[in-house]
């Protein structure tokens, strides 16, 4: 399988330490914890413990900087962690 190295991105990212809340935008949705990887200035990376909302689910989320609405991206897991990439909207 052959894997591009391509940098998609638009925008820098800069890494980023601490704590993002994010809950799916349905009713009664519950709010997931995780730690932000990376931040830029159209989205973030972060990483959970647990499950993530599926790739394309519309998020709320806030950090300690930051809130707002973001789209999953994508999700990769990295050992027992889920890490997911956001574009904030």
């Amino acid at each position: 399988m052959r894997v591009s190295t391509h940098e998609r991105r638009a925008a820098p990212r800069t890494g980023a330490a601490g704590p993002v809340w994010i809950r799916e935008m349905l009713p009664g949705a519950a709010e997931i914890a995780g730690t932000l990887v990376d931040t830029s200035r159209d989205g973030f990376r972060a990483s959970f413990g647990g499950g993530a909302p599926a790739a394309g689910t519309n998020v709320e989320f806030r950090t300690e900087a930051r809130r707002g609405k973001a789209v999953v991206m994508w999700n990769r897991c990295v050992g027992s962690q889920q890490e997911s990439g956001f574009l904030i909207s």
